[in-house]
């Protein structure tokens, strides 16, 4: 009988270890496949847009680019249809859902810098009309299309003006000249706050300006981005608050001391009383306000 028992658990004890070492190669089957995918979209990435001819592709740098990557010196424009630059919008689009379901369900790679690698050709994204054509088309990032422009690009007008009319984000992307572009600035933090943080120093120190950013904007917080002068501008202050009363968080350490000022803010949000200076937070008038007494 102990004979029988002992035989009885050594084979169940062997189905066991063959069960676990068919799950453990399932597992690793699923794993590699899902790492052949990834691999495979970043190949076919490599292949959608316009190949460099021969000539060109010899002059490939070894410092500052990717390896096999152009600089914008080297690389002639080529100018494609608009139903190809569709075309590859859309495959870079599908691509980019494929490389980021991969990245969240096993953990790879997370980097769109990576991917942008594989998948930017200078020679297409460096001529004007084919960045135009897929800025009209929104079927990519303005702000990915103006961050891989050329320097070149970066300058043109028109194309920076389409590209933060889209999304105030590609406004930091544009070049220092047109970063100092009154209408170009009033156009991104017309759109957003958070659009005014790219301006030049010299906008945000610019009262008219600063005037446009916190008053005809969605709302009063691009008091953020103004210069530590403006921020200590009362009339400005004032703008902003009743634009929004959290702008009260921006303003100077001594309007923030301001009774005048802080009463508006809590006027509109009782909230505020934590951006009050101690002073004003320890007054009885103020924190009646609040309901604080």
């Amino acid at each position: 009988m102990k004979a029988m028992k002992a035989a009885a658990a050594k084979a169940t004890k062997e189905k066991k270890m063959k069960a676990g070492k068919k799950s453990t190669m399932k597992s690793m089957k699923v794993v590699n496949k899902t790492k052949m995918k990834a691999m495979n979209a970043m190949k076919a990435v490599k292949k959608m847009s316009v190949k460099p001819t021969k000539s060109s592709a010899m002059k490939q740098t070894a410092t500052k680019n990717t390896p096999g990557e152009l600089s914008w010196e080297e690389a002639t424009p080529t100018r494609a249809s608009e139903e190809e630059i569709a075309q590859i919008c859309k495959r870079f689009q599908n691509l980019w859902i494929r490389y980021m379901e991969s990245v969240e369900s096993k953990g790879l790679l997370n980097s769109s810098a990576h991917f942008n690698a594989g998948t930017f050709d200078r020679k297409l994204w460096g001529n004007r009309e084919n960045v135009k054509i897929a800025l009209e088309s929104n079927l990519l990032s303005p702000v990915w299309l103006l961050q891989n422009a050329s320097e070149r690009l970066k300058d043109d007008r028109e194309l920076v003006k389409m590209a933060v009319d889209k999304f105030h984000e590609a406004l930091q992307y544009a070049s220092e000249r047109l970063r100092d572009d009154r209408e170009i600035v009033k156009l991104a933090s017309g759109k957003h706050w958070r659009g005014f943080q790219y301006a030049s120093e010299r906008l945000k120190d610019d009262r008219g300006m600063v005037k446009f950013a916190v008053t005809k904007g969605r709302d009063g917080l691009g008091l953020a981005y103004a210069s530590e002068n403006l921020k200590d501008d009362e009339e400005i202050v004032k703008m902003a608050i009743r634009k929004c009363p959290y702008a009260l968080r921006y303003a100077s350490e001594r309007l923030r001391d301001d009774r005048e000022i802080v009463k508006i803010a809590l006027r509109k949000q009782t909230y505020c009383f934590n951006y009050a200076s101690q002073r004003l937070q320890d007054d009885s008038e103020i924190r009646e306000m609040c309901n604080y007494v």
